[in-house]
C-alpha cells in the first residue's frame, strides 16, 4: 500500500505539499494548472525571511484565499473548497519542512499515537501517475478503512460509528498549538530533546493566523497541507481519548479506526462500548467538535456497516449489467436508473463509477472502430446500418474500379468510402440531457461527471442545435446557488462559442482568466512590490490544453472513466 508523507525526507516534504495536486485536492479541467504560480512563489521567495516580504500589516483577512463554495446536496448544504494565497502557503509549507521542524513533527506524531488506534488519514503519496483522480487515497480508504474493519468483525461482535459534524469548518487553530505545545515524552535521539519546540509553535501558530485569514475557527479544505494540520489535532484527540479511558479503568477489550473524522470503535462487549462513546464526545467536545448525530450508531451488523451504502447498492443493483454490456437497451433508461441512484446516495463514488460507466458507453458508440475491407465492423445492439453499408461498399468499389477516367481522384474517393463513421445514437437527446443536467443539479461535486455526459451527447447534434441546448442547460444550472464549481466544467462545453460571441456568462474568477481577462483571486497588497511583480496568474490556463480539449469535458486523468469503472467496481 501507498505509503504516507511522514515517510518522506524534509526536502521531499516540501516537494509534495508544493505539487499542483496537493496544492488543490478538487478536480479541475485540464487546462487549468496552478503550476506556473508555485513555481513562481517558490522561485520569488526562496529562502526570504517572511518579515522582509512583507509591506507593512496590510493584511486584509476577507480575501487572502480565493474560496469557492460547493453546493453539496444542491439545496442549502455547502462545502468552502479554499485556494489558499499561495505566498501564505509557500511560508507555511517551507516552515514546517525545514530539517528539524520535519523531524520534530515525524517524532511528535509518533509519540502521540496510541496502541488501541488505526488512523488511516495522514496524507498519502501517490504514484507517478494514478490510475484515475485521487485513486490512491480512495484504496487506502478501501484498505486501511472498510478492509479492516470487515476483518474485525471476526475479533469483535459490536461497532460504533461517528463523524464529526463540518470537522474542517470546526478547527479552533488554537487547538493545533496546544497539540504542538503539549509535553509529550519523546524516545528520540538528543537532537529531539535540543529543539526549540517553543519558537516552531509560535511561527506556527503566527502562520495558522494568515493560513485561515486571521479567524479562530476554521481551516481552508482542499489541500494536503490542511489535510496534515487536522490530522494533527485529530491524531491529538486520540491520545486524549485513551488517556481518559485509562482515567475511568475501563478494561474491556476495544480498537478505533480512524480516517480524518470518521470513527469505528470495535469492542466486545456492548456497555462497554456505550462508555468509550460518551468518552469520545466529552473529549471532541473539548476540542470544539461536535459528532454527527445522523451518522452515529452502535451496531452488531459489522459486515453491513463497514461497507459504505451506496458501495453496497452498487453491489446488490450489478445484475443490471453482464459480460454483454449493459441490460438497459437505451441510454435514457440507463440515465433515469443513474438519476433514481443519485437521489439515494447524492454525490456518492459510486454515482461517479455509474456516471463513468454510461460516459464509455456512449463513447464506445460515438468512437467506433474504423471499418476497412479488409476487417468488416461487429454489430451491436443498433448498428445494423453498418452492415448494411459494408455490402453498398463493396459495389462502389466494383464501379470505382471501372472509372479509369478517375485517374488519382479514384484512391481519394475510394479512401473516403472505405472509411467512415456512422453515429449510432438514435435516441432523443433533448431528454436525456434533462436528466443528466438534473443529475448535476443534486450532485454537485459530481457534476461534473454528469456535464462530461452532456459534452459527448451534444458533439453528435448539428451546430444550431448544440449551440440552443447548450444554452438551454447553462441558463438551468446557472440558476443554483453556489455553482462556480460547475461554471468551470460549464466553460469546457461552451468556450469555442463564447469566444465567437465575445461574450461569457460566468463570473467565475478561473473562468474569467481562462477567457483572457484578468481574474482577482488572492489579494496581493501585503507583499513588497518585488514580489508581486510579474505574477503568472493569466498562466494558470495552459492555451495549448485549453484549444485541444474541444468542447468535450475531459479531466486531467483521461483514462478517469475506464479505470474508475475497472478499480472502484471492485472495492
Amino acid at each position: 500500500m501507498a505509503k504516507n508523507i511522514l515517510s518522506l525526507t524534509y526536502k521531499d516534504a516540501l516537494d509534495y505539499f508544493m505539487s499542483a495536486s496537493n496544492y488543490s485536492t478538487l478536480e479541475l479541467p485540464e487546462y487549468l494548472d496552478m503550476t506556473p504560480i508555485l513555481k513562481h512563489v517558490r522561485k520569488t521567495i526562496g529562502a526570504k525571511v517572511f518579515e522582509d516580504c512583507v509591506q507593512g500589516n496590510r493584511f486584509n483577512t476577507e480575501v487572502l484565499n480565493y474560496t469557492m463554495n460547493l453546493n453539496k446536496d444542491g439545496k442549502y448544504a455547502v462545502r468552502p473548497i479554499a485556494f489558499v494565497n499561495p505566498y501564505i502557503y509557500y511560508f507555511f509549507a517551507r516552515e514546517i519542512c525545514t530539517e528539524d521542524n520535519w523531524s520534530y513533527l515525524k517524532a511528535w506524531f509518533k509519540a502521540v499515537q496510541q496502541p488501541a488506534v488505526t488512523a488511516c488519514s495522514l496524507p498519502v503519496i501517490a504514484e507517478e501517475k494514478e490510475a484515475f483522480h485521487n485513486s490512491t487515497t480512495i484504496l487506502n480508504w478501501w484498505s486501511n478503512f472498510e478492509q479492516a474493519s470487515l476483518e474485525l468483525s471476526l475479533e469483535y461482535p459490536y461497532m460504533f460509528i461517528s463523524d464529526i459534524r463540518n470537522c474542517y469548518g470546526s478547527i479552533n487553530t488554537n487547538f493545533i498549538v496546544e497539540a504542538l505545545n503539549s509535553h509529550i515524552s519523546f524516545q528520540e535521539s538528543e537532537q529531539i530533546k535540543d529543539f526549540n519546540q517553543k519558537r516552531f509553535v509560535t511561527n506556527i501558530s503566527n502562520l495558522l493566523r494568515l493560513y485561515q485569514g486571521n479567524l479562530l475557527v476554521g481551516l481552508p479544505q482542499g489541500s494536503a497541507l490542511s489535510d496534515l494540520l487536522a490530522e494533527i489535532l485529530l491524531a491529538y484527540s486520540d491520545m486524549l481519548f485513551c488517556k481518559e479511558v485509562k482515567s475511568h479503568g475501563i478494561q474491556c477489550k476495544y480498537k478505533i479506526l480512524r480516517y480524518r473524522d470518521d470513527y469505528r470503535i470495535f469492542c466486545d462487549d456492548k456497555e462497554s462500548l456505550s462508555e468509550l462513546s460518551y468518552i469520545l464526545q466529552s473529549v471532541l467536545r473539548r476540542l470544539g467538535f461536535e459528532m454527527n448525530s445522523q451518522k452515529t450508531q452502535t451496531t452488531d451488523d459489522l459486515i453491513g456497516n463497514s461497507i459504505k451504502g451506496d458501495k453496497l447498492a452498487y453491489i446488490y443493483n450489478t445484475p443490471i449489467f453482464n459480460k454483454k454490456g449493459c441490460d438497459f437497451d437505451g441510454i435514457q433508461k440507463h440515465l433515469l436508473f443513474i438519476h433514481q441512484f443519485g437521489k439515494e446516495f447524492p454525490n456518492s463514488g459510486q454515482l461517479k463509477t455509474l456516471l463513468s460507466d454510461l460516459s464509455q458507453r456512449i463513447d464506445d458508440k460515438l468512437h467506433p472502430q474504423k471499418s476497412t475491407k479488409d476487417t468488416k465492423p461487429k454489430d451491436n445492439d443498433d448498428s445494423l446500418s453498418q452492415v448494411e453499408l459494408w455490402d453498398d461498399l463493396d459495389d462502389i468499389a466494383e464501379e470505382l474500379d471501372e472509372l479509369e477516367q478517375l485517374g488519382s481522384a479514384k484512391e481519394g474517393i475510394f479512401k473516403t468510402l472505405k472509411t467512415f463513421t456512422v453515429s449510432p445514437i438514435k435516441e432523443n437527446i433533448r431528454p436525456i440531457v434533462a436528466i443528466a443536467t438534473q443529475i448535476a443539479i443534486d450532485n454537485v461535486s459530481c457534476s461534473h461527471y454528469a456535464l462530461r455526459v452532456i459534452s459527448q451527447l451534444l458533439n453528435t447534434c448539428d451546430a444550431d442545435q448544440k449551440k440552443e441546448i447548450s444554452a438551454l442547460v447553462v441558463n438551468r444550472l446557472l440558476k443554483q446557488p453556489n455553482n462556480d464549481y460547475m461554471q468551470l466544467w460549464l466553460q469546457t462545453m461552451t468556450y469555442s462559442m463564447d469566444k465567437e460571441a465575445k461574450r461569457s456568462p460566468y463570473t467565475n474568477d478561473l473562468c474569467k482568466i481562462v477567457m483572457g481577462k484578468k481574474g482577482n483571486l488572492w489579494n496581493m497588497d501585503w507583499l513588497k512590490d518585488e514580489f508581486k511583480q510579474k505574477f503568472p496568474i493569466a498562466r494558470i490556463c495552459n492555451k495549448k490544453e485549453l484549444q485541444e480539449s474541444g468542447s468535450e469535458i475531459k479531466f486531467k486523468q483521461r483514462e478517469n472513466y475506464t479505470e474508475t469503472a475497472k478499480v472502484i467496481r471492485t472495492l
